[in-house]
């Protein structure tokens, strides 16, 4: 081969890899799987284009986790599939991070994980700044209303509660107990609780308790913290219990994964100036923030329908423990709110999900006089459609009934102003469910 022709395909062999290896096919490792939300409903596809096959269709407002991007395409995992989606329509998301950190000393704010980064900001020692990813020594949060970063060495891990904090129920001391100004018998003892105390308990986490004794806040062992004697079961309910002299009816509605018809019910509801009641998974709040916020906002009760929609009547008494403890947690957390009522998913309870449920600070487990089988495409061989909806909840409607519904299904809030106007004409008024119980 001519040499110079041999020099000429080398150097165009050496352009195609610095293109290929720096250019639009280089690919972006993101620092702790950061999160993102869906602007648009998305296709999940099998590979990072347009040619590959769609596994799945991301709702819009759904937060996903982004493991890389390449080429304007974002590896993540959704509805256990791992495949692709482009970045056109994906958003940081906003979502507040559950992990402050407090300086140990004046730390300098960075715009890059590096002492060769920029600094924006000193940030003065005893700070608390919430990190949102970590990676190589390096975290990564807001402080003045910039992002940037700072060493992790001079962070540290906060055993100081947010504000919002709430009680999430409280114990009897089966013994004289230490509060340690950690979670461990290596922290400091800061106060000490008699034999027969009773106890405020924030939070759970492993062995560990945050409580309230006197005044004083700390950790305590959750070994010597017993159930009040007096604490009785969750009482299942179908209906209300608080008699009036008008007929009242509760319209509640289930959230699981999917979200797309939440503003719509929202809507009709405001049209009729009617308050419902949500039950809602608890991943599906930290998941969907802003949706959460809004029932809120527009003042509706919003309430617990477990961590992660399992079968509960199948799970021990230590995991139904934990859909608990960790649902009404996030609910604290996220919302700042505590949940006082409880529906079993799939509509699955046992003693033991009752007795837990009622320990947690859950009195009432609420089930349904109505299920407008909303959720179906057919129920014993009949379509289930708008039409069939409406007449389900006018001719089974009682006083004090409890209408199940979903947020998922665009039946269901093409069926709701029908359902409220039927109901009105026949002298109902309508309450949350919190409102029909002692």
């Amino acid at each position: 081969m001519n040499p110079r022709r041999k020099v000429r395909m080398f150097i165009a062999l050496l352009v195609a890899l610095v293109f290929i290896s720096g250019g639009l096919y280089k690919k972006i490792t993101v620092s702790a799987a950061e999160n993102y939300v869906t602007t648009a409903n998305l296709n999940l596809r099998s590979g990072p284009g347009t040619g590959y096959t769609v596994l799945a269709v991301i709702p819009k407002g759904t937060t996903v986790s982004v493991e890389s991007i390449s080429g304007g395409w974002g590896k993540l995992t959704y509805a256990g599939k791992t495949g692709y989606s482009s970045m056109t329509y994906l958003t940081r998301s906003t979502v507040p991070t559950s992990d402050p950190r407090v300086t140990t000393a004046n730390l300098n704010f960075r715009t890059g994980p590096g002492t060769s980064y920029s600094i924006i900001a000193t940030i003065p020692k005893g700070t608390t700044v919430n990190v949102l990813s970590e990676s190589g020594g390096w975290a990564r949060f807001v402080y003045g209303g910039r992002t940037g970063y700072s060493s992790s060495a001079y962070l540290s891990k906060t055993t100081t509660p947010p504000p919002s904090e709430t009680i999430l129920y409280y114990r009897v001391t089966t013994d004289e107990l230490n509060i340690r100004s950690g979670p461990g018998t290596s922290y400091s003892i800061v106060g000490v609780i008699p034999h027969g105390g009773t106890v405020a308990v924030y939070s759970v986490s492993g062995s560990w308790a945050r409580v309230m004794y006197n005044g004083i806040k700390g950790y305590s062992h959750t070994a010597y913290l017993a159930v009040p004697s007096s604490t009785s079961a969750s009482r299942v309910i179908t209906s209300g219990l608080v008699a009036s002299s008008q007929k009242h009816i509760a319209l509640t509605f289930d959230a699981g994964w999917l979200y797309d018809q939440t503003i719509p019910i929202l809507n009709v509801l405001d049209t009729y100036g009617i308050k419902a009641t949500f039950f809602v998974r608890a991943y599906w709040i930290r998941d969907n923030l802003t949706m959460a916020k809004e029932i809120l906002r527009r003042g509706h009760s919003l309430q617990n329908h477990s961590l992660n929609h399992p079968h509960m009547n199948t799970m021990t008494e230590a995991q139904i423990r934990y859909e608990f403890t960790e649902s009404t947690k996030i609910f604290n957390d996220y919302l700042s709110i505590r949940p006082n009522l409880f529906r079993p998913p799939f509509g699955e309870y046992n003693s033991t999900v009752l007795r837990v449920a009622g320990e947690q600070g859950y009195p009432y487990s609420v089930m349904w006089t109505i299920d407008t089988h909303d959720w179906a495409e057919t129920i014993n061989g009949v379509t289930v459609t708008t039409d069939y909806i409406v007449n389900r909840v006018l001719n089974n409607a009682t006083d004090r009934g409890i209408v199940l519904m979903h947020i998922a299904y665009a039946k269901t809030p093409q069926a709701l102003p029908r359902i409220i106007e039927g109901l009105r004409a026949r002298g109902y008024t309508f309450r949350t469910v919190n409102q029909m119980v002692p």
